[in-house]
């Protein structure tokens, strides 16, 4: 009965961590709606932020913040049940390893009267360890001391070396834990008597995900606790490496040792607005089949696509779509330039979204992100598979979000140097009387045919410059626009646009028979902005798409 009982409780208690584990995956979209407004607000783009107000806004934003570090906190528990957290140790100095994880602490230890010191050792302290399981560890016991230590109290860290371990002392100065319940402090959602105790309220997670983190890594956590008095949690970890398996080291040089960044002593800064290569893209939303940059939306929370469609509508022409089935209808039709995507939607999801986009000739050049609420190493790996050109969790920076596509559409423009110093000598090698204007033909002068040469010249050296314009064209030949115009129309019967057009598409078709690069590359290569409006000019002069002519060339043959 007691084995049937305990295994009953086990259950029970493996049913709750998946059920705290689901409900965390839906807290990340609200987060990304909490936080996102809020550092909009702290970056003024809504203008100006009073002293007050921005102190309420930080207010806040750190409490969203505890709330995400709780979403963490209970994904990581789920994980390390299912048995699917890893370890990843590198050799690192401990000490230096513990006054990283201090120093964000140093600011409240001076707002609260705390005095808080961390010991120092003289010569480095090696060990193999995980630092970000770790700092999870060191987090958890650092933030518990300073929650239950009253103003003027006392916060000690300290690093002992004895024998083959290393040991991590943390002492409070705070009111202590009871003795009946010191037995139970590691236990998952375990919580004390607060009115024993006067703490804060907790949830009975932090610990619990400490005392599994450090097991992980073949050590052993515990508390002395003298109610009244305070309490001293003790990370006990071995040295060397004989206690762990061989995957789960991190091959390092010997003479190397991992140091962890320091970090900030502005826990509340934001993160810096990053705009990808500095490329400047056109702007605004444009309409549809306009040689515009075009990037689609799919999500099936309203309130995050309007958030998102909101911050790149001033970059970039944003299209939106509710579901996978809609999102990928409309990738097929307008042929965006990028994707960025939600994994959890209904009828179709961001996984099987993605690996439609890839498998299709006509979609697969087209990048992908994949915004999800799941954050597992093993969750970011399927949509890597599935061929998602980066992954972004929930919730996101929208900065991060916009230098990220901005990278991935700069990306193709870095092609176009690379295409026109050997794509082009491929095609020119290949086929020397390769036509790249296409006149009828007409009897024409010997200055009239110098003319059309300089054209040509000029239009060829800026085929990958998209934006290269008829004014700029006809400043290169040294005429007004005007007289360009009059005098191509009487030569070649075209326009001077309809020549630079031309020329592109040519050159396009002639990459393309060439095998010179995908049907994304070449467009970039020929100075379109947008993969859409390439696909319908191609299809307009050649009389089908990119990606179907060198068969239908071969078959012309």
């Amino acid at each position: 009965m007691e084995h049937l009982e305990a295994e009953k409780l086990r259950e029970l208690d493996r049913a709750r961590s998946r059920f705290f584990a689901n409900v965390s995956h839906e807290f990340r979209t609200p987060l990304t709606l909490t936080v996102g407004p809020l550092d909009d607000v702290l970056q003024g783009l809504h203008g100006s932020v009073s002293a007050e107000a921005r102190e309420q806004v930080m207010l806040a934003r750190r409490n969203a913040e505890r709330v995400l570090d709780l979403v963490r906190q209970i994904l990581d528990v789920a994980r390390l049940e299912a048995g699917r957290m890893k370890l990843e140790a590198r050799r690192v100095d401990l000490g230096a390893f513990l006054r990283a994880q201090a120093q964000p602490f140093q600011a409240l230890a001076e707002r609260k009267l705390i005095t808080f010191q961390v010991e120092e050792s003289p010569a480095p302290v090696l060990v193999y360890l995980d630092t970000g399981h770790m700092e999870k560890v060191v987090g958890n016991l650092l933030s518990n001391a300073f929650k239950f230590t009253p103003e003027s109290g006392a916060i000690h860290v300290r690093l002992d070396e004895v024998d083959a371990t290393v040991r991590v002392l943390v002492r409070d100065s705070g009111p202590g834990i009871p003795a009946d319940d010191l037995p139970h402090v590691f236990e998952r959602f375990y919580q004390v008597n607060e009115s024993t105790t006067r703490l804060q309220p907790g949830t009975g997670i932090g610990l619990a995900l400490a005392k599994e983190l450090v097991e992980l890594h073949g050590g052993t956590i515990g508390v002395e606790s003298d109610e009244g008095f305070g309490s001293t949690f003790i990370v006990t970890l071995c040295r060397g490496q004989a206690h762990l398996q061989p995957d789960q080291i991190i091959a390092t040089p010997e003479t190397a040792v991992m140091r962890p960044r320091i970090l900030s002593d502005d826990s509340e800064a934001l993160l810096e607005t990053s705009s990808g290569d500095g490329l400047t893209w056109e702007r605004g939303e444009g309409k549809e089949g306009e040689d515009v940059t075009t990037v689609l939306i799919v999500e099936d929370h309203a309130e995050v696509r309007a958030y998102v469609h909101k911050h790149l509508a001033p970059h970039y022409r944003v299209v939106e779509a509710s579901d996978g089935v809609d999102g990928l209808e409309k990738a097929r039709r307008l042929l965006p330039d990028l994707v960025v995507s939600d994994v959890m939607m209904p009828e179709m999801d961001g996984y099987a979204l993605c690996q439609m986009l890839k498998s299709d000739p006509e979609t697969n050049c087209i990048p992908v992100i994949l915004l999800t609420a799941r954050a597992a190493p093993e969750d970011k790996l399927e949509g890597l598979q599935g061929k998602a050109d980066d992954f972004i969790t929930k919730p996101f920076e929208v900065q991060e979000l916009l230098a990220r596509i901005d990278n991935l559409i700069g990306s193709r423009k870095h092609l176009r140097e690379r295409f026109r110093q050997e794509g082009m000598a491929l095609v020119l090698g290949m086929d020397e009387t390769a036509p790249v204007l296409q006149p009828r033909t007409v009897n024409v002068t010997s200055p009239e045919t110098a003319f059309l040469e300089q054209v040509q010249d000029a239009i060829e050296a800026h085929l990958s410059d998209e934006l290269f314009t008829v004014e700029r064209l006809a400043e290169a030949v040294g005429v007004s626009r005007g007289h360009l115009h009059r005098q191509l129309k009487e030569l070649v019967d075209q326009t001077p646009s309809e020549a630079i057009r031309t020329m592109r598409l040519e050159r396009a078709g002639q990459l393309l028979k060439a095998g010179a690069g995908t049907v994304s590359e070449i467009a970039y290569a020929v100075g379109f902005k947008s993969l859409a409006h390439f696909s319908n000019a191609f299809l307009d002069y050649y009389g089908c798409r990119p990606s179907a002519y060198p068969s239908a060339h071969r078959a012309a043959l």
